[in-house]
């Protein structure tokens, strides 16, 4: 079984590991922020248009331009993260913790004005704001605290509204927000805690491979210097040992001035 990430993984007994992992995580989060902004100005346009027969055109077209800016500024503090040197800074999430509350917030002004008395308009901007928080929560779901900021403004505005009905439709859907909005929160929790399991495997992974392969070329470089050490030993020690066996044969074998004199030769030559 994994060890607990939050004790284990992510410690500051290995800072450059937990480096690793903050800055994937970071970048996790920015990934999805172009076309989430896009689509988010243009469902806001599309609901305001929808509703401003009922709400009014001018409350309507107003929140429509606020939510529209809130896209803006998702898009601007992307493209600063994009131009910045240390993408990994803890500074990148506090930034983005604080742009995706306000655009959430922005987002639950359509709750906070919600017509509880027409049914219709508003089982269509609750249901609007159902699908922004399910898109926000798989979107930002590397990290816990961004989804939690972006998705409670969305829909808790719209739940206590909902209770101001004083009837079962009311309660039932003040009841069913809040429900999901708890649910979202844990399967955020749930997600965070297995991306930080699969990212704490994947650094590891990698280091483990980095230095097996540092290894290997380690071993390598002592391979071929023990070779190259052979060799000139070899070549260094071949030239004495030359002469060595030369005097050894020498001594083993007489002189050919010897040979002459010996009587063996004399009476062969005769």
């Amino acid at each position: 079984m994994l060890p607990d990430p939050d004790r284990t993984r992510v410690s500051p007994d290995d800072p450059e590991l937990s480096r690793l992992i903050r800055a994937e995580r970071i970048r996790m989060l920015f990934a999805s922020t172009v076309p989430v902004a896009l689509f988010s100005g243009i469902f806001a346009v599309a609901l305001a248009l929808l509703v401003a027969p009922q709400m009014g055109r001018t409350l309507t077209m107003v929140w429509a331009g606020l939510c529209v800016l809130g896209s803006i500024m998702r898009v601007v503090h992307l493209s600063a993260y994009l131009g910045s040197r240390n993408r990994a800074s803890p500074g990148w999430l506090t930034s983005l913790n604080v742009v995706c509350a306000l655009h959430g917030s922005l987002w639950g002004l359509a709750g906070a004005f919600l017509p509880v008395q027409d049914m219709v308009t508003t089982v269509m901007i609750v249901a609007t704001l159902i699908g922004a928080c399910a898109v926000c929560t798989f979107t930002l779901q590397a990290h816990i605290v961004p989804s939690m900021l972006m998705n409670l403004p969305l829909l808790l505005p719209a739940s206590l509204k909902l209770f101001t009905r004083m009837d079962a439709y009311g309660l039932y859907g003040g009841v069913g927000l809040l429900s999901l909005l708890a649910l979202m929160m844990f399967e955020s929790r749930r997600v965070e805690r297995r991306t930080t399991e699969l990212l704490w495997l994947r650094f590891t992974t990698d280091r483990i491979a980095r230095e097996r392969a540092e290894a290997l070329k380690l071993a390598q470089r002592h391979s071929a210097v023990k070779d190259q050490f052979l060799a000139t030993m070899s070549h260094e020690m071949r030239t004495p040992l030359h002469g060595i066996l030369g005097l050894a044969r020498l001594v083993h074998n007489p002189c050919p001035a010897s040979w002459a004199r010996s009587p063996k030769r004399a009476s062969r030559s005769s």
